[in-house]
């Protein structure tokens, strides 16, 4: 009785995820020591694997490319190796809700998915 609650539990958590697609672009502010940075994440699906870009529209780059994108159920990944970049995010409804790890900081992140551009 428990391995089925079990198993239907895991189920519905991965349902859950499949029905929350990631790809689209994502939008959030980053506060670093009172400076605030606009971050963007372009974030497309090929087939069953996601690829990334991010702008920061405040320091005026843009197509910085991600070199990995993991998801496990509502948990989010994204790294840029380029720059030492790590963020880590709880993925619910249209919000990404996480930690950007740099340089051996860490600053709190939300993103959210801007609406009618994915």
């Amino acid at each position: 009785m428990k391995t089925t609650l079990l198993t239907l539990v895991l189920l519905l958590m991965a349902s859950l995820l499949q029905g929350q697609n990631l790809a689209g672009n994502w939008n959030g502010i980053l506060d670093v020591q009172g400076t605030q940075l606009h971050v963007v994440f372009h974030i497309t699906k090929e087939g069953d694997t996601y690829k990334a870009t991010m702008d920061s529209p405040d320091q005026y780059v843009s197509g910085i490319p991600v070199t990995l994108i993991a998801v496990t159920y509502s948990h989010i990944k994204i790294e840029m190796a380029n720059i030492g970049m790590v963020y880590e995010g709880t993925l619910s409804d249209n919000q990404i809700t996480g930690k950007w790890m740099q340089s051996g900081r860490s600053f709190p992140l939300v993103l959210s998915r801007i609406e009618g551009q994915d």
